[in-house]
């Protein structure tokens, strides 16, 4: 198809051949491409690179909801919630949370493991927290998401401390962001 704006003209600049379509191997240096409009054709490589994409995953039993959201349902929402509980501590919910919180959200982090971003460095971490105990309402290291309960006001989150024990909150709406697959 016709390529148009901003898209187009980086695949001019960079003599790229953009083709939209489904694609199979044919042998390792040759794909078959079947067009949008049935056409097929075959194209030639040196080196190919599988960009497959993500999608969110979900905690055990839980499917998303307008008022329960993945990453990709975070990016489509119409309106700024009041409470907000962004359930990881990676970079895909600390980024969101922090837009959320930019925009007038209270927003909660609960994250299972005892620190934030794990496997990254706990100095700039370190310092990455203190910013973010100042922007959200606060942060939840070592519990975890025992359960989420939908109701016409919100949705009520049973959560657990690392000893055991269990407290319930409510929120307006619950972002999970616990990883991608």
């Amino acid at each position: 198809g016709k390529l148009t704006g901003g898209l187009g003209m980086k695949v001019q600049q960079k003599k790229l051949t953009y083709v939209r379509g489904k694609a199979r191997f044919k042998d390792a240096h040759t794909l078959v491409v079947t067009g949008h409009d049935g056409a097929e054709g075959e194209m030639t490589f040196e080196q190919a690179i599988l960009a497959t994409g993500s999608r969110p995953t979900m905690l055990p039993g839980v499917e998303p909801t307008p008022r329960i959201m993945t990453s990709t349902g975070a990016l489509e929402l119409a309106d700024v919630p009041k409470k907000l509980l962004v359930i990881g501590g990676g970079y895909i919910g600390l980024e969101l949370g922090s837009a959320y919180a930019a925009l007038g959200s209270r927003v909660s982090v609960v994250e299972m493991t005892q620190g934030l971003l794990p496997g990254c460095d706990r100095d700039l971490v370190s310092q990455l927290k203190r910013r973010l105990d100042e922007q959200f309402e606060s942060i939840l290291l070592s519990t975890k998401v025992a359960g989420l309960k939908e109701t016409k006001a919100g949705v009520t989150v049973t959560l657990e401390d690392k000893k055991g024990a269990s407290s319930q909150q409510k929120f307006d709406k619950v972002l999970i962001a616990i990883g991608r697959r």
